[in-house]
């Protein structure tokens, strides 16, 4: 169980200190546990956290007090934790493991936020915490294909000059991750510090307030080819906004500013909610779930590629379509897209993210880029998209999506046709299995901390889906497979409703199952699956390749899956504590599916994936900038999923 620690008032002035970790697998798991529920819940609705009058004049400064409960800390002297509700955790190599909530403010319109603005007040004394020995620190990532990375900086005791330093870690309170823009509204994503860890003495200081002042500057001249986009109604940006911003109360002082005195008017072509892009030869197989989503109260409609191709601007089919996207937000209220086809005729955009010598290695397909409309991904217009610092301005490209969106992973008709009709059947009546997961953990490999098991990050998210039945295939304690690609699709075949995959993976394998193996699937309700193996989800093969295994099991007629949540490129996770990582975007996930009826799949994912913005890096390996870019829906964006106990039509 957690220890609390002693506390005791010091002066302000005093030196500060540092936080702690565990190793045995009990206390990996209790830690596992914690973090389970760090960035469940949205921001503002965490406790603590109250907006505060400008000192400055209006929309120069933003200022929030933001109140921590009291920290505790886990694990053995030589490898502690500290931890505070509400807060996440860093997983930096070689540094401390220290906790910081993500702060997200809505900033005012014609204003940003730079680093140089932000300075943090201690209202109350800080408290020192003794004892809180050596806390762990980030290690090297591990890839679900079993091939480890390691960081040249980082060494199995951490940075040396820093532990043992006296200087206060970090030297800031607040860090500024990123400004970005969701729904015609910037926000500035800033984490902010708790807790200070003086290596050299092993002890901490907690800040139990921190008031945190944003001194905004004016923003700088928009891109003319890209100008910023608002949705065509003003309750959107409420909804999309509602509960992930941390001051409320400003971003309604802005949208009253912004209103304008009519009602919007009727948008001229329409309103379209839901949007298929499709090549023409695949319209007419998509059809009936068009039907199906007019049915479900949503405006749907489907457009011809070669309609796009010929008549929207953009340097190539991809830009096109994302710009037709940023006007159908715009002017048609979308919220929507599937994307009908494989990447043969519905092309993706390559990522960059600096990783090895081959450009292989550091591209990865990312249909992202049609979610996150702001900006145009490139703005020095290379040939490298998603670069870091390569939005508009000078900062960061777009990571908040206006739509959500899924691919369908067809090439003809009758796989459009195969594809809509699980779809269909999935949404006429709960599955059979409908309260059943199915748990697949492998083994990791071996790494300086220890043996990794991909099933120890299942343990915590079971916790997290109550009213649900557990089937386990798992390889603990051992280290060769105690279960078989015949027990992967015995279990398939018993119907379950959720399949989670934590293994090694690659294009043509996953859950030991190969694209072949796939023919005696006979589940009688569609599954859905999320994996976070390598690469089984690369969907960009070309049309004399196979397609990847997680494609073959959502195109599968009748039976295998509704849907797939994968990776299209590498899976990380951390070899010690293996729900890090790739482990976190599923977990979000799943939290956010069970905690609503019917959530579209595409939202579910898309805020699961957005809470966990203020740990993308900018800098190294960027771990959590892979999994933000890669996690790929292969099926309906509008997929309404059956939850125990939260059933509605």
């Amino acid at each position: 169980m957690p220890t609390a620690h002693g506390c005791r008032c010091v002066d302000p002035g005093a030196p500060a200190s540092r936080p702690l970790h565990s190793s045995a697998r009990f206390s990996t798991l209790r830690f596992l546990s914690a973090l389970l529920f760090l960035t469940l819940a949205p921001a503002s609705l965490l406790p603590g956290a109250e907006a505060l009058p400008a000192a400055s004049p209006p929309g120069q400064e933003l200022q929030l007090l933001v109140r921590f409960e009291k920290p505790t800390i886990q694990g053995p002297a030589t490898e502690s934790h500290l931890q505070i509700a509400g807060c996440d955790l860093t997983h930096r190599a070689g540094e401390p493991a220290l906790p910081f909530r993500t702060v997200r403010l809505a900033l005012p319109p014609g204003f940003t936020l730079k680093k140089e603005g932000l300075s943090v007040a201690n209202p109350l004394p800080p408290i020192a915490l003794d004892g809180v020995g050596t806390l762990e620190h980030g290690g090297p990532p591990g890839l679900q294909s079993g091939i480890p990375r390691a960081r040249a900086s980082a060494t199995p005791d951490g940075l040396p000059a820093l532990y043992s330093s006296e200087t206060p870690f970090p030297p800031l309170l607040a860090e500024l991750a990123t400004v970005q823009r969701k729904a015609g509204i910037d926000i500035a994503v800033i984490r902010l510090f708790p807790a200070q860890y003086l290596p050299s003495k092993r002890t901490a200081l907690f800040h139990p307030e921190l008031l945190l002042r944003a001194r905004l500057t004016p923003a700088p001249p928009e891109n003319p080819r890209f100008p910023s986009i608002r949705p065509l109604d003003p309750s959107e940006t409420r909804r999309a906004l509602a509960g992930f911003i941390d001051n409320p109360a400003d971003l309604e002082a802005t949208l009253r500013s912004l209103a304008s005195p009519t009602s919007p008017s009727a948008p001229a072509g329409g309103r379209i909610d839901y949007l298929i892009l499709t090549p023409s030869n695949l319209v007419a197989s998509f059809q009936p779930l068009l039907e199906q989503k007019r049915r479900e109260g949503l405006t749907a409609a489907t457009v011809a590629l070669e309609e796009i191709a010929s008549t929207t601007p953009g340097r190539d089919l991809a830009e096109k379509m994302r710009n037709h996207l940023r006007q159908s937000y715009t002017n048609s209220g979308l919220r929507y897209l599937l994307l009908g086809g494989d990447t043969t005729s519905v092309p993706c955009r390559y990522a960059f993210i600096p990783r090895g010598a081959s450009p292989r290695d550091s591209t990865l397909p990312c249909d992202l880029y049609f979610a996150c409309l702001d900006g145009s991904w490139n703005r020095t217009g290379d040939s490298r998209w998603g670069e870091v610092m390569d939005g508009e301005g000078d900062a960061d490209v777009d990571l908040l999506a206006e739509i959500a969106v899924g691919r369908a992973p067809v090439d003809t008709p009758e796989e459009a046709a195969a594809f809509v009709e699980k779809q269909l059947r999935y949404r006429a009546a709960p599955p059979v299995g409908w309260t059943n997961v199915l748990l697949m953990g492998a083994f990791l490999g071996d790494f300086p901390t220890g043996p990794a098991q991909g099933a120890d990050m299942f343990d915590p998210v079971v916790a997290a889906l109550p009213g649900y039945q557990f089937e386990w295939l798992d390889d603990r304690p051992g280290k060769e497979p105690k279960w078989s690609g015949a027990d992967s699709l015995a279990a398939l075949n018993r119907s379950p409703h959720l399949v989670l995959y934590n293994g090694h993976g690659d294009p043509s394998t996953m859950m030991r199952l190969e694209g072949a193996d796939l023919a005696p699937l006979s589940n009688s309700s569609p599954f859905l699956i999320y994996s976070i193996g390598c690469n089984s989800g690369r969907f960009d093969n070309d049309k004399f390749s196979p397609d990847c295994i997680g494609e073959e099991f959502v195109k599968l007629p009748r039976a295998g899956a509704v849907a797939a949540l994968l990776n299209s490129h590498l899976g990380w996770f951390d070899p010690k504590h293996p729900l890090l990582y790739a482990g976190e975007f599923q977990r979000n996930l799943l939290q956010q599916l069970a905690g609503q009826a019917d959530v579209p799949l595409g939202n579910a994912l898309q805020r699961g994936r957005e809470l966990l913005v203020g740990q993308v890096e900018t800098s190294g390996l960027m771990t959590y900038r892979w999994c933000y870019y890669e996690i790929t829906l292969l099926g309906d964006p509008g997929l309404r999923v059956w939850v125990p106990g939260r059933v509605s039509h």
